[in-house]
């Protein structure tokens, strides 16, 4: 269902905001970058998922604690929850997996036997703040501790992880069922991730040897027939071991492949298909660089997320990728928009299937990573030939039935070049934490505006010149206040450090469309007149957030 809030339309220039990746005509994504921003204190250790509500789970300290507590944030309402504490248990949690009706798996530590700490596995919902403990596994030791992981959660609410160990599955009524392993008896195996269909992944040891050595292989467990699968290693000289790490609702696998010096290789496998090598279809720098990489997560289009650790003159670097079966693999470093200016990408823990990406960054000369969240946007481009009355549409162009489209018409184009634009809506804080650092930086601005969100543009001529130019933006109305006067839009315009106001050339509120003129591409922004005092305050603002930025 569709809500009704109010926006405001920011049209940015790419020229300065690092959309010079658009060489090309077509279409391509590119990411923006926003900081999952804690409350004061609070650090996030590692994440565990991300739901397609933009909600991530993980762990983190508060005040470098020693002491790890799970941790559910709301990337829409930037809202932090903490797994309390069980009856009786020590001050320590983890979170590790996330569905979509924000149902978290994780564990938390127990007392046990009166003395005893203990793993005991739960289901968290952070929103109500009930903790449900799911069964425990049967110990007849009493001096050993049981040991329960929940590592993902279903839509239906089945659980899957370790207890003890061996895989388990918990149903929706917490009762635990030991999966085994791919041999009988079982030497032992864990589970890391279950779809929809109750498919699980993980990996199962199976005996080398005489001497009581075992190697790991990769499973994958059939929820309908409940088989267990040995999905064997890469078929590469010397893989001996191999781990599940993700599954998504068509039953695909990604992982890793590894050899007896560790150099792991990130694998997919469809249901019905072979092992293959992500690492394979990497760029050819990223390829002959390479020491090892992993895959860490899977969406349901078969994007896959991981990182590699690559050689460089002198050093190692770590780096992000994000790959599909048919497209191949990119580095996230290079695909980040102005808001992640100066960026390196240097891990990929999670993904959703919006395409949302949970990645932990590096700043040049910094030594600490920092977590964000890459959301995607399509970047259209074509190329724009020299000549006069010259005309492009972009995104679907502003007649289209989609939001987001333009038109552009050129006196004259100069010089040729390729025009490039990005259409994307945000919420404000995400706004300006991306690209003015600050959310007090607009909030001012927006503070008449039920809801706060942002929904602008980015656009680019790269390598070429023009002397006028005409755009028509089509906006979208729905976000737009009940009963908002259509007719008062306006358009402003960042010039020589303060926002102008430029008079609309014809607006078309049956169509939602603004048209105006403009003789170089900077900031544009729509907005309810009047807000020329408010603008001019936020772009002095915004100006001194782009300078510390670079």
């Amino acid at each position: 269902m569709k809500r009704r809030i109010a926006y405001t339309l920011v049209l940015l220039t790419t020229v300065s905001l690092g959309l010079s990746s658009a060489a090309s005509a077509g279409t391509s994504t590119i990411y923006s970058v926003a900081p999952i921003d804690l409350p004061a204190g609070w650090g996030l250790s590692s994440v565990g998922g991300v739901n397609d509500q933009g909600q991530v789970v993980g762990y983190g300290e508060y005040n470098y604690s020693g002491t790890p507590r799970g941790l559910m944030w709301d990337g829409r309402t930037h809202t932090t929850y903490v797994l309390p504490d069980l009856p009786g248990g020590k001050d320590e949690s983890y979170a590790y997996g996330i569905n979509n009706s924000g149902q978290v798996a994780g564990y938390s530590s127990e007392t046990w036997a009166g003395t005893w700490s203990a793993k005991a596995a739960l289901v968290w919902t952070p929103t109500t703040g009930q903790v449900r403990v799911l069964d425990h596994a049967v110990v007849t030791n009493p001096n050993i501790n049981h040991s329960e992981i929940g590592m993902a959660i279903n839509t239906a609410g089945l659980v899957a992880g370790q207890a003890l160990s061996s895989a388990a599955l918990w149903d929706t009524g917490g009762h635990l069922q030991d999966l085994g392993g791919l041999t009988i008896p079982s030497a032992g195996s864990y589970a890391y991730d279950l779809n929809d269909h109750n498919d699980v992944t993980g990996n199962a040891y199976i005996p080398v040897g005489t001497h009581g050595g075992v190697w790991a292989h990769a499973f994958l467990r059939d929820g309908g027939t409940g088989n267990m699968v040995d999905l064997g290693v890469l078929p590469i000289a010397g893989h001996e071991q191999s781990f599940g790490r993700a599954i998504n609702n068509a039953g695909s696998v990604v992982g890793f492949s590894i050899k007896a010096d560790y150099q792991a290789r990130a694998f997919y496998k469809s249901w019905a298909g072979s092992m293959v090598s992500i690492s394979a279809s990497l760029p050819a720098g990223v390829i002959s660089s390479l020491i090892w990489n992993f895959a860490n997560d899977i969406n349901d289009s078969n994007q896959v997320v991981g990182e590699c650790l690559l050689k460089q003159v002198g050093d190692e670097q770590q780096q992000a990728f994000v790959w599909g079966p048919t497209s191949g693999g990119q580095m996230l470093s290079d695909m980040l928009d102005s808001s992640g200016h100066g960026m390196a990408v240097r891990m990929a823990s999670a993904i959703n299937n919006l395409g949302e990406i949970v990645v932990r960054t590096q700043l040049p000369g910094e030594s600490g990573w920092v977590w964000h969240i890459l959301t995607p946007h399509e970047l259209d481009s074509d190329p724009l030939p020299q000549g006069a009355g010259v005309g492009a549409n972009l995104l679907g162009g502003s007649g289209g039935s989609q939001a987001g489209g333009l038109d552009l018409t050129f006196d004259n184009v100069l010089t040729g070049g390729t025009l490039s634009a990005v259409y994307r809506q945000t919420d404000a804080t995400s706004f300006a934490n991306g690209y003015l650092n600050s959310p007090s930086d607009i909030g001012f601005v927006l503070s008449g505006l039920p809801g706060g969100n942002v929904q602008f543009w980015e656009v680019a001529l790269e390598g070429g010149a023009f002397d006028m130019a005409t755009l028509t933006v089509h906006y979208d109305d729905s976000l737009l206040p009940v009963g908002f006067d259509e007719t008062t839009l306006g358009i402003s315009h960042y010039h020589d450090g303060v926002w102008e106001n430029l008079s609309a050339a014809a607006r078309d509120t049956f169509a939602n469309t603004i048209t105006f003129e403009t003789t170089g591409f900077s900031s544009f922004v729509l907005t309810p007149e009047p807000a020329t005092l408010s603008l001019l305050a936020l772009g002095g603002l915004g100006l001194l957030a782009r300078r510390r930025r670079r």
